[in-house]
């Protein structure tokens, strides 16, 4: 074992050593010196010491010919304007670059070229200062560890590390970087095989870290850290060709921050953000299969961002929580199970989620607070997906659109001043809307659709249903609303073989629906039931072998129906005073129209409009009650009218037009009044009053 020590003021010094066991240390004091050392051999050890400015150590250990292992370097430059400049062969080794001052370099060449056996390499390069550069280069073949460690104290720096291991899945690398100050850079790149790992920290204002990972093969099980605290930093990641079960993590801690991670991995690979202040924006680009991507921001101001293109069994998670914040989600060419969640929590949010191309996939969206926005849109061949939207707050809004076959949309609001909008075309689709609150509005449009169902529900005040059906078969609309002063609206246009029923209770509501738009539906079905005060029901049907029902409960109420075409049948029940009905049947034969009321002071209306196959319809009508009043037209040949009235100062008026026709009448009680008229021949009256007279 050999130990030199040399010290030396302001000079030149150039040496070389080839031997075993060497310890040597160099200790130089002045401006613009020069060490150049080389050395050979097993267990070396270097130790390199400068003062002053404008100095260069360089240092060179083995030769590609002549490699060395179990060898130390240790150098040290205290001083502005030095550089030290380091090379090393083989395994085993260590590197200690330190250097205080300002505009500083230190760089190292690493190779090692060992096959089929473990060895560990290490450097360490550490800087205080400003305006100071790092750079690290290895390459690896072999069962290698190789770990680079960087260290930077000042404002201005750059860190750089180039990583490449090959042949070897065994071979581990590590790229350890940290920077404590403002406008600094941090640089890393890994290419190989292996375990890789890179980990950047970073902390004041103004910073950038870069890291990218990739291998020409393959690379497994590698990950990329990235921290950074402070304000307007910026940290990008990028993994890609042949990486496979990748890790990619980021945190920052500040305002006006920014960060993106792309990944280009077979499957089984994940990326997840997490910032914390305001301002910060996050960007996520994910491809291939089995892959997960989480994003998380706290504070206002925020944008986040992800984009995956996949094939299966992929996710998105998303989650915000603060005011004024954006989230946006594109998930494209899957091939199924793939899923995306976001969740927004503060006022004046914004999720916005995309989906094209995937089967059995999900969206899953969550907002709590005030002015929130929130967008589903799956289209583009997707099948036996689902997408649901839940909002609690005021004054939200969900919007959501399928093109896409067996699937689902459901919608849920608590809340004043909500709107909640869906879209869904291709068969046996599925939209489920509910409301809790007052001042709502729900709309719900299904078209070429077949076993199409919209089920819409709402629980307040002042709100609106809408729903719509176009070219759709074997479908329905549901609506159902709960509370006073409420509007519902329901249509089906171009469909046969479909039902609408809307059911309301609470005071001065309305209801209506039309079914068909000319165009005669074939076994379409209505029912409509309202409960309270002051309500009103509507119908239109364009149809034939078709049903209408209505029932309403309560007093000052109103029931219409309009209905054309042929073998269709009305059904109107009323429970109350002050009520109306009125039914219309136009353009068809074997039609019926029957009618009850139960109450005082209530009115039924009858008509059977006249047309040329105007024949065989029937009309029943019955009334218990006082003050009653009940009208009938009926038009046609081979029609029938019964009335039945029970109480009261009751009124009847019945006229039939046509020949053939019956009317059969019966009244039971005081002071009655009726008058009756028909024109035509073989015409038959039956007439049964008991208790009163008639006054004409």
């Amino acid at each position: 074992m050999c130990k030199s020590v040399f010290t030396y003021l302001g000079l030149l010094f150039v040496t070389s050593i080839v031997a075993q066991s060497n310890e040597s240390q160099i200790d130089q004091t002045g401006i613009e010196d020069i060490v150049t050392f080389s050395q050979y051999g097993q267990e070396n050890s270097l130790i390199v010491t400068q003062s002053g400015d404008k100095n260069i150590a360089e240092i060179e250990q083995g030769l590609e010919e002549k490699p060395v292992t179990n060898t130390a370097a240790h150098i040290t430059q205290i001083g502005n304007d030095n550089v030290t400049d380091i090379i090393q062969y083989e395994e085993n080794n260590n590197v200690f670059q330190i250097q205080e001052g300002d505009k500083n370099i230190a760089s190292i060449g690493l190779l090692s070229n060992t096959f089929d056996e473990y060895g560990y390499n290490s450097i360490t390069q550490t800087q205080i200062g400003y305006e100071n550069i790092v750079i690290a280069v290895s390459a690896s073949e072999g069962d290698n560890q190789i770990a680079i460690e960087q260290n930077q104290i000042g404002d201005f720096n750059i860190l750089n590390v180039n990583q490449y291991t090959s042949y070897s899945f065994e071979s581990e690398a590590l790229i350890i970087q940290d920077q404590f100050g403002m406008s600094n850079e941090a640089n890393a790149e890994q290419i190989g095989y292996g375990l890789n790992k890179i980990q950047q920290h970073q902390n004041g204002i103004g910073n950038k870290a870069y890291a990218t990972q990739y291998a020409e093969s393959y690379m497994e099980l590698s990950t990329i850290t990235q921290n950074q605290i402070g304000d307007y930093n910026n940290a990008s990641i990028i993994q890609k060709k042949y990486t496979y079960r990748s890790n990619s993590t980021q945190y920052q801690e500040g305002e006006l921050n920014s960060m993106s991670a792309e990944q280009q991995a077979y499957s089984d690979s994940d990326i997840s953000q997490n910032q914390v202040g305001k301002s910060n924006n996050g960007k996520v680009i994910q491809y291939g299969s089995s892959q997960e991507v989480f994003q998380s921001q706290l504070g206002e101001s925020n944008y986040a961002y992800a984009d995956q293109t996949v094939y299966e069994k992929s996710t998105i998670s998303q989650i915000q929580n603060g005011n004024s914040n954006n989230l946006e989600t594109i998930q494209s060419k899957g091939e199924g199970d793939n899923t995306i969640q976001q969740e927004q929590i503060g006022n004046s949010n914004s999720g916005n989620v995309e989906q094209f191309a995937n089967w059995k996939s999900s969206i899953n969206q969550k907002q709590l607070g005030e002015s929130n926005k929130a967008s589903v849109i799956q289209e583009s061949g997707i099948s036996r997906s689902n997408g649901i939207q839940y909002q609690e707050g005021g004054m939200n809004n969900a919007f959501a659109s399928q093109d896409a076959s067996n699937s689902s949309i459901s919608q849920n609001q608590k809340g004043e001043l909500n709107e909640s909008e869906a879209f869904q075309k291709w068969g046996f689709g599925k939209i489920v809307q509910s409301q809790l609150g007052e001042s709502n509005n729900t709309y719900a449009n299904q078209q070429e659709s077949s076993k199409g169902e919209i089920s819409q529900i709402q629980n307040g005040d002042t709100n609106i249903i809408e729903g719509e059906q176009f070219d759709v078969y074997f479908s329905s609309i549901k609506q159902e609303q709960i509370g006073s002063s409420n509007h519902s609206v329901a249509k089906q246009v171009s469909i046969d073989f479909s039902s609408m029923r809307q059911k309301q209770q609470g005071n001065n509501n309305n209801a209506s629906i039309l079914q068909g738009d000319g165009s005669f539906l074939m076994e379409a079905e209505i029912e409509q039931s309202q409960e309270g005060e002051a309500n009103n029901v509507s119908a239109e049907q364009y149809a034939s072998l078709s049903n209408i029902v209505q029932s309403q409960n309560g007093t000052y109420n109103e029931g219409k129906i309009i209905q054309k075409g042929n073998d269709n049948s009305i059904s109107q029940i009323q429970s109350g005073n002050y009520n109306l009905v009125e039914a219309e049947q136009t353009l068809g034969n074997n039609n019926s129209i029957i009618q009850e009321q139960y109450g005082n002071s209530n009115t039924l209306k009858a008509k059977q409009s006249f047309n040329e196959f105007n024949e065989n319809n029937i009309i029943i009508q019955f009334q218990q009650g006082n003050n009653n009043s009940l009208t009938t037209s009926q038009e046609g040949s081979f029609n029938s009218v019964t009335a039945t009235q029970s109480g009261n100062l009751n009124v009847l008026d019945i006229s039939q037009g046509g020949s053939n026709n019956s009317i059969i009448i019966s009244q039971t009680g005081n002071l009655l009044f009726d008058a009756i008229t028909q024109n035509g021949e073989n015409n038959v009256i039956n007439f049964n009053r008991s208790n009163g007279s008639p006054s004409n």
